[in-house]
């Protein structure tokens, strides 16, 4: 029998994830190398790495405009590929010792040994990881479902065939990731350590591109987000014209096919001077004019784009908190006792990624389980979740904090083991897995169809500003502690720094931002499901190429 080419596009697609796999598993190496190797400040590793991982959901929505609107998915996957290839291959390179000012032997201060050309390709190489990164979360899902959705059509007796080779495609992933978690790191040297990452994912770029004979491409939509603009500018530029006492005269045609309607509604009414017809211009004239003329659907979806904005707010908190997670848990995993049986910081990295994908599978049985017996609405469960998280973040804080009092204390006599970390990467693994999964939920539910995917990358961007602002409140709480007490919180090293104290502060924060999400999701106008069934509407759009997380 022939071979079927658009089974091995499919799985040469499939490669991609592999090296994604291969690549966000590997982020938290290069953290471990600027504090092990190049010894730099540890404010500053956090800082590096803080706004790396807040740029990777930043850009989610200005690339995803620039796929949806220009490029495409495969044009996409192509550019981000190369990017992610040539990104680690520029860190392999600038971890070497080839750039060097002198001869490692020499160096007494190993920074004042690091050339200008290596801190550029090290930044460089950033850059063009999270670029590829980004790139490949917007759009290798989506893809492949586009591939697999088409190829199920055409015949799916094929498609059942090849469910040996997707479940090989599963299994190799786990491979990498379990790869990444304990083996990788051993490997030295560091150029070495970075190079494996950067050959896998030139590997699986080259079986992409390989399989490009038998992609299907799908055409261009756009991107929903102009809607919003297109509202906005509208209804300034009928700043001065009255909005009509019935809703009926507003313009209300809709042309796209296989989108749901939106009744108009009484909140925001300034923006219903979008819809308003002129009656200097016929209908027809009016329509060609799309920045001045908008439908009551385009409208609606524009208020409820800024009845987010409230909820998004206090979003930033968390994006926060995960930022200190994943950069100042480590910077205190890196100044222990490094072993205690089987626990290494490898191991950590571990228990918190288990604990972030367990969480999301209790939660829904429980969400399922109050739904069933405890009539829950489904429509609050996502938000509930959202505060469950929180206040996980204000315990796992709490607990952050007390173990780091306890590292200060013995620092002169007997250094802590790494035992002590297990609680709060559990509970910080816990907290991730609720919080972005319910988020995303949450935002998926109350978006109009036309905007799900939009709205979703717009909040993950919101989580990045977050992560983003840890460097501002490090340098804030820095400045001010000097003030008041003569010393900053953050010294030299993690040793000479009060963790602690800003470890309490964070928990403060989190609970007034708990206080203050409770009052907006009270006030919050929900949208009601017709599904019963929760875990199943998140299903169908997350896994349909929604949004990947990943733990930078």
């Amino acid at each position: 029998m022939a071979a079927d080419p658009a089974a091995g596009s499919f799985l040469k697609t499939s490669a991609l994830v592999w090296g994604d796999e291969v690549s966000s598993n590997s982020l938290w190496n290069i953290m471990a190398f600027l504090c092990i190797v190049w010894k730099l400040k540890f404010t500053h590793t956090a800082a590096i790495m803080s706004v790396m991982g807040g740029c990777m959901k930043v850009l989610s929505m200005p690339m995803s405009f620039i796929l949806h609107a220009f490029l495409g998915h495969y044009q996409m996957l192509s550019l981000s590929s190369l990017s992610l290839t040539l990104g680690w291959s520029l860190l392999a390179i600038s971890t070497s010792t080839i750039f060097l000012k002198m001869p490692v032997a020499s160096c007494e201060n190993y920074q004042l040994c690091i050339g200008d050309i290596q801190w550029f390709l090290f930044y460089a190489s950033l850059a063009l990881i999270v670029v590829g990164i980004v790139g490949h979360s917007i759009s290798l899902q989506e893809f492949l479902n586009e591939q697999l959705s088409i190829r199920s059509m055409e015949d799916a007796e094929q498609l059942e065939r090849d469910r040996p080779q997707l479940v090989a495609s599963a299994s190799m992933t786990t491979f990498v990731r379990l790869f990444c978690t304990f083996v990788l790191p051993f490997i030295e040297p560091w150029g070495a350590r970075f190079g494996i990452p950067a050959f896998c994912v030139a590997a699986a770029t080259f079986l992409f591109f390989r399989g490009s004979s038998g992609y299907v491409q799908v055409e261009l939509s756009g991107s929903p987000i102009i809607r919003v603009f297109r509202v906005i500018v509208a209804s300034c530029l009928k700043l001065w014209v009255p909005i009509p006492k019935d809703p009926r005269e507003l313009y209300a045609k809709y042309d796209h096919e296989n989108e749901e309607l939106l009744s108009h509604t009484n909140r925001l009414r300034f923006l219903d001077k979008a819809a308003i017809l002129s009656r200097s211009q016929t209908i027809e004239e009016q329509e060609n004019q799309k920045w001045r003329l908008c439908t009551v659907t385009e409208v609606e979806e524009t208020k409820i784009f800024f009845q987010m904005i409230p909820m998004w707010m206090t979003f930033i908190i968390c994006g926060l908190v995960l930022s200190v997670g994943n950069t100042y848990f480590l910077q205190q995993a890196f100044n222990m006792n490094p072993r205690f049986l089987f626990i290494t910081i490898q191991f950590l990295v571990f228990l918190r990624e288990f604990s972030k994908s367990l969480s999301t599978h209790i939660f829904s049985f429980i969400a399922i389980m109050a739904h069933t017996f405890g009539g829950v609405k489904p429509k609050y469960i996502p938000a509930i979740g959202i505060a469950a998280g929180m206040f996980i973040s204000i315990i796992c804080c709490i607990v952050a904090a007390l173990v780091e009092s306890m590292r200060l204390s013995r620092i002169a006599t007997t250094p802590m083991s790494i035992f002590w970390l297990i609680p709060q990467f559990i509970l910080f693994g816990t907290m991730t897995g609720i919080v972005e999964d319910n988020i995303l939920l949450f935002v998926v539910i109350q978006s109009p169809d036309s905007m799900k995917m939009s709205m979703s990358l717009l909040t993950v961007g919101v989580l990045g500003v977050g992560m983003i602002s840890s460097v501002l409140s490090v340098y804030v709480t820095g400045h001010v502690s000097a003030e008041k007490w003569g010393q900053s919180w953050f010294g030299e090293t993690i040793d000479k720094s009060r963790l602690d104290n800003y470890y309490w502060l964070l928990s403060g924060m989190s609970f007034i931002n708990l206080v203050l999400y409770g009052l907006v999701a009270f006030w919050f106008d929900y949208k009601e499901l017709e599904s019963s069934s929760i875990r199943s509407q998140q299903q169908q759009d997350v896994n349909e190429g929604m949004l990947h997380y990943h733990e930078e």
